[in-house]
C-alpha cells in the first residue's frame, strides 16, 4: 500500500483518534509558548471581517471560532504512525516560507505596479 494521507485514513477510519497525534504536538507548543498568539489573538477574538469575498459570509469567522479549542495531550493507540514530529515540523516550515514568499512576491508586484517600475529595480528595495 502506498503511503499516503488516503491511505493512513483507510488504515486508521477514527478521525479523532487520527489527530491526536496533531493535539498532542499543538498542545506541546502551546504549553511552551504562553505568549503566542493562539491566547493573545485568537482566543479573545469576538467578530472577524470577512476580507475573502469569494467565500461565504461568515466562513472566517465561523472558523476562527473552531479554533478556539484547547488541544489535549492524550496520544493515540498507535502515537506518531502516521508522521514523526520532525514531518509535522518540516511541513509546518514548508508552509510558512511558502506564506512568506507568496506575500512577499505580492508586495512587489503590487509596488511595481502603482509605480510602474520593474520587478527587479523593487525587489532590490525590499
Amino acid at each position: 500500500m502506498e503511503e499516503t494521507w488516503d491511505n493512513f485514513k483507510k488504515l486508521f477510519p477514527d478521525r479523532k483518534d487520527r489527530m491526536k497525534d496533531f493535539y498532542v504536538i499543538e498542545r506541546e507548543y502551546l504549553d511552551e509558548h504562553p505568549e503566542s498568539g493562539y491566547f493573545t489573538e485568537i482566543q479573545g477574538l469576538e467578530v472577524f471581517p470577512d476580507y475573502i469575498d469569494y467565500l461565504p459570509e461568515g466562513a472566517i469567522s465561523a472558523k476562527v471560532k473552531m479554533m478556539y479549542y484547547m488541544p489535549t495531550l492524550e496520544e493515540g493507540k498507535y502515537p506518531f504512525v502516521g508522521f514523526s514530529r520532525e514531518e509535522y515540523a518540516g511541513f509546518l516550515e514548508n508552509a510558512v516560507e511558502k506564506a512568506v514568499r507568496t506575500i512577499e512576491e505580492t508586495l512587489i508586484e503590487s509596488r511595481r505596479l502603482r509605480a510602474g517600475a520593474s520587478l527587479e529595480e523593487i525587489s532590490g528595495k525590499l
